[in-house]
């Protein structure tokens, strides 16, 4: 099996890791019998077009919705410029939702509705909660904590919005469903990551509000370097030592069984069969953290893609569940590596060491940012590896 583009590795996604098939572009898209069925469950059974807004005439009441709700009234946290960032990061990821439904509602919508925005409607409520966010931030915030008070209720924002959609969906559908419902849950979530990754270039370049703690993509990008310039029997032995360490994990069960499988058959032909092109992925993974590292150094363009977009989030999650560490997380692990290179001798307790203590992070990080993390990581996979 010949695999192109990037595996995506778990020392830097909370054991998760990933991998690209042939000509893989990170693309996503609603076949015709998706929509036909989806036609089926949400027009007949619920009257989802009841209230559409149009996308050509009326203006997008989105903006003024969120304007109106005065998120950051009476909080310094927020005020000034500051105030119009956030009114527009909102707006940004409830215009992102609403894009998903008007992809497929515009093909059936007639021409004489009054329309609106349901799917906003619907999830309006999440405005107070997005306040209460940010008062919580307001509560917390001093000079030296405010960069990451500031990505910490970004990611919560980006959380309750992706969390608030899928349940709308999933509520709306039959249980007979399943492939409706993950289809619309991928596109809602690459919509709502790549709005959060504009954002938080934006609040860095624009506000100078920076989270320079990006410990886990500068460890990624580190031992990748090193690892494609090693023999290919060394660059074989370290996958042999990541693909046993991950069934000691959680990560397969938080997969589909197909996801799961696919990603086994993977993990495995890079780790024991010569065929497999293993340092080319392994150099797409290396250029991938690196350009993470040079979009928030010097804000140049982040590369085009959904797939790309969802690993700059994952990553974007990971620097944040680590930027509080006093030490660095990975300092112990990188050495171990380094005399590994040098030396030679077992790799995989170092490996499985390190799998675990990202492991145990997790389950001390709040349930809304696991979810949301869960959430792309398994949405990336199933672009990426599911046949």
């Amino acid at each position: 099996m010949f695999y192109k583009s990037y595996l995506f590795f778990i020392l830097a996604t909370a054991s998760f890791t990933c991998a690209v098939k042939v000509n893989m572009q990170g693309s996503l898209s609603l076949g015709k019998d998706v929509m036909d069925t989806l036609s089926y469950y949400l027009f007949s059974g619920y009257n989802m077009m009841s209230g559409r807004r149009a996308m050509n005439g009326n203006l997008d009441p989105i903006p003024d919705e969120v304007k109106s709700a005065s998120l950051c009234k009476k909080l310094d946290f927020c005020k000034g410029k500051l105030e119009k960032f956030v009114n527009e990061y909102v707006t940004s990821l409830a215009q992102g939702i609403e894009a998903v439904f008007d992809g497929i509602f515009n093909e059936k919508a007639e021409a004489n509705l009054e329309m609106t925005t349901p799917i906003f409607g619907k999830l309006k409520g999440s405005l107070s909660e997005v306040r209460k966010i940010l008062k919580v931030a307001n509560d917390k915030v001093t000079e030296a904590k405010e960069a990451f008070l500031w990505t910490a209720a970004m990611k919560k924002i980006s959380s309750l919005f992706q969390m608030k959609s899928i349940t709308y969906i999933v509520d709306r559908l039959d249980k007979d469903a399943d492939e409706i419902k993950k289809k619309l849950t991928q596109k809602l979530v690459i919509n709502i990551a790549a709005a959060e990754g504009r954002a938080e270039r934006k609040l860095c370049y624009e506000y100078h509000i920076c989270l320079r703690g990006i410990e886990c993509t500068r460890a990624l990008n580190s031992m990748l370097e090193k690892l494609i310039t090693l023999p290919d029997d060394k660059i074989k032995t370290f996958m042999k030592a990541f693909y046993e360490a991950l069934p000691e994990t959680t990560f397969y069960s938080r997969l589909s069984e197909v996801t799961a499988n696919e990603l086994q058959i993977i993990l495995n032909d890079m780790a024991y069969f010569d065929n497999v092109p293993t340092r080319e992925i392994l150099t797409s993974i290396q250029t991938t953290a690196e350009n993470r590292i040079n979009v928030l150094d010097s804000n140049a363009a982040a590369k085009k893609g959904q797939d790309i977009q969802l690993v700059h989030i994952i990553l974007s999650d990971m620097d944040h569940i680590y930027s509080r560490q006093k030490k660095a997380p990975f300092h112990r692990f990188l050495n171990d590596f380094a005399e590994w290179t040098r030396t030679g001798g077992r790799i995989s307790t170092h490996v499985a060491d390190v799998v675990r203590d990202i492991e145990d992070h997790l389950t001390s990080t709040s349930e809304d940012l696991v979810t949301k993390l869960t959430n792309e990581v398994r949405v990336f996979l199933e672009i990426t590896v599911d046949p």
